[in-house]
């Protein structure tokens, strides 16, 4: 289960996105010598337009995985709520995803916690 943290607006887009598609590059290195059935790759991929978020999900999508976070929503605010972000994610490959959602609240992070529930 690769956990993501990739850099954040002050690094060139193309860069960031480099950063998004390292794990499956090592995925692909990995089942090329083994078989691979379930993986989570989960994370801060710090998507703060639509078109990254769009740019990340159909990079995993073509690799055969699941938007698990879909639903979730923003995960990080700033400005008392004035502007948000979907900022962390999930993807899923060789699961059922049963649910996912969001902790209402936190102090340990700037960003709200994900959990999804996933059937093996």
């Amino acid at each position: 289960m690769p956990n993501i943290h990739s850099s954040t607006f002050i690094v060139a887009k193309a860069k960031r996105r480099e950063q998004y598609g390292f794990p499956l590059a090592h995925l692909n290195d990995l089942e090329a010598s083994e078989e691979v059935e379930k993986v989570l790759i989960g994370g801060d991929f710090n998507t703060d337009k639509d078109i990254d978020i769009d740019y990340l999900v159909n990079l995993h999508q073509e690799e055969g995985f699941l938007w698990a976070s879909e639903t979730i929503g923003p995960t990080y605010q700033t400005l008392s709520g004035l502007f948000s972000y979907r900022l962390d994610h999930f993807f899923t490959r060789g699961f059922d995803l049963l649910e996912a959602g969001k902790s209402a609240e936190t102090r340990a992070s700037d960003h709200v916690p994900l959990w999804i529930k996933l059937r093996f």
